[in-house]
């Protein structure tokens, strides 16, 4: 037989306890957790009563207890601590981050992965006179096996100078390869190396260059 009540909430009295002063006791009536409904129909003990505490210890693992907000902010800056450390070592490795946030953390360690291996495949030596205008140099990269497959993209080269002065001719400022080119089909790869420098004193005398041609495997 179904039961005929009515809930009774925010109920209380009180008592008086000392008429000469005029003190009084309020008091609530006793509830139990398990009395206690949340409007999703649980109360509050199926909701609360499994936890036993707060703390702010990041090395406590008791499943009963909840983090404190000081120990969420811990974390929190321990995460951000983190991924500045991740981002750094990313950037180290020649790509830079859009930001901390491990999202895109993600896409820039794919990006280095999507760089390959770098591996040597050619060699030159080149000497230069033109300043600010280039000379051409063509390098064949038919040793390297895949060379019919492979694009500009594929292709990175460096460029160093070998000697700075010759005789009593200084150099200064930098020497670098500023366009390049590659035809697949005879396996060429040419590259116009520009001397930008300027000379101190004396006549123009060549600069000597080295060239190393890598392929991104």
């Amino acid at each position: 037989m179904a039961i005929n009540e009515q809930i009774v909430t925010g109920r209380k009295f009180r008592k008086l306890i000392d008429a000469a002063n005029k003190k009084w006791q309020r008091i609530s009536f006793w509830t139990k957790a398990g009395d206690v409904e949340f409007n999703d129909g649980k109360t509050a003990e199926e909701k609360l009563g499994t936890i036993n505490g707060i703390t702010s210890d990041l090395s406590c693992e008791e499943p009963t207890i909840a983090a404190s907000a000081a120990a969420l902010n811990q974390v929190n800056r321990n995460f951000s601590d983190a991924c500045n450390t991740i981002k750094a070592a990313i950037i180290g490795k020649g790509v830079t981050p859009s930001s901390s946030k491990p999202t895109d953390l993600a896409d820039a360690i794919n990006k280095i992965s999507a760089k390959g291996t770098l591996t040597k495949i050619a060699t030159a030596t080149v000497s230069t006179t033109k300043f600010n205008t280039g000379d051409l140099k063509t390098i064949s990269l038919k040793s390297y096996n895949n060379y019919l497959s492979l694009s500009i993209k594929d292709i990175l080269i460096s460029c160093t100078r070998t000697n700075i002065t010759q005789n009593t001719y200084a150099y200064v400022g930098s020497t670098s390869v500023s366009k390049h080119s590659y035809n697949a089909a005879n396996g060429t790869l040419t590259v116009q190396v520009v001397n930008a420098v300027q000379k101190e004193t004396g006549v123009t005398a060549p600069i000597s260059l080295s060239l190393s041609v890598y392929v991104i495997e």
